[in-house]
């Protein structure tokens, strides 16, 4: 059954992709005809700025290489839908198996799907959601060293555009931790469903941040926001900007500030170390 449902979604997946792919180099080539002369006269322009959000800051005065070598950049959704699941990296599809497995055992039960697996999985989202800004503050960027922070570092330190998707004993160990503390706590029918809504939560973070690193134009206005979010995050100030999933969690935790007052702030740092330098000097 197992074996069954994940071949059905990974051909899903694959058809899926190969009929984005289509759509976009339909759109693409009706825009190359009767735009030609505007594309051939910014294509170098468009080929490398093009993904970059129209805020109101400027990218190229941050002096950063946006765009990695060792490996292409899927453009297109239906590259980096295929990409994703089906690439060298084996964590997303092995999640995606283990959330097939986790909700196929939770419909094997005898005890009927009801309120409570309801209430189990929206907080399990709700506390991914949440867990992901205390994380990436408290621990990636923490004030002490450690592991974890210098494979965070490592990540800061690569082009903007790269291909970022967690090693699979890290998002399979993940969720297996997770499931122990879930069954640990909760009876367990619920703590399947805790563990599925987690689970989810945390592929489609996999997904999003692997996306808004990619040079795939983000579809909807949501997704341009958690991009351009993320990219602020990069590209200005790494103290800033640290949810994921649900950008407004930076609003309640009050690291969304405006970016020219980021700017402003981290000039006055540098002309007063200047200033004490000269002092010493």
């Amino acid at each position: 059954m197992l074996v069954k449902v994940t071949s059905l979604i990974l051909i899903i997946l694959l058809l899926l992709g190969a009929q984005i792919e289509s759509v976009e180099g339909f759109m693409t080539t009706r825009q190359t005809g009767s735009l030609s002369t505007r594309i051939l006269n910014n294509r170098e322009r468009s080929s490398r700025w093009s993904n970059l959000p129209s805020n109101d800051y400027d990218m190229e005065e941050l002096g950063v290489n946006y765009i990695a070598d060792e490996e292409e950049i899927p453009r297109t959704m239906g590259k980096a839908l295929r990409r994703f699941f089906l690439g060298r990296d084996l964590g997303p599809i092995s999640a995606l198996s283990i959330i097939t497995w986790l909700a196929t055992s939770r419909l094997a039960l005898t005890i009927g799907f009801g309120a409570n697996d309801i209430i189990a999985f929206s907080c399990a989202v709700v506390f991914w959601w949440f867990q992901e800004h205390f994380l990436h503050r408290r621990l990636l960027h923490s004030s002490f060293n450690w592991l974890g922070k210098e494979i965070h570092q490592g990540h800061h330190e690569k082009p903007y555009f790269h291909i970022s998707i967690d090693p699979i004993e890290l998002m399979v160990g993940w969720l297996a931790v997770a499931h122990i503390l879930f069954r640990i706590l909760l009876p367990l029918d619920m703590a399947l469903s805790a563990t599925v809504g987690y689970s989810l939560a945390g592929l489609g973070y996999e997904w999003s941040h692997y996306i808004a690193h990619t040079r795939v134009r983000p579809p909807t206005r949501f997704l341009r926001t958690m991009r351009d979010n993320h990219m602020k995050h990069h590209l200005v100030d790494s103290q800033y900007w640290l949810a994921f999933s649900l950008p407004m969690i930076d609003d309640i935790f009050r690291t969304n500030p405006d970016v020219r007052d980021v700017k402003k702030m981290k000039l006055k740092r540098k002309m007063n170390k200047r200033k004490q330098k000269c002092i010493v000097s």
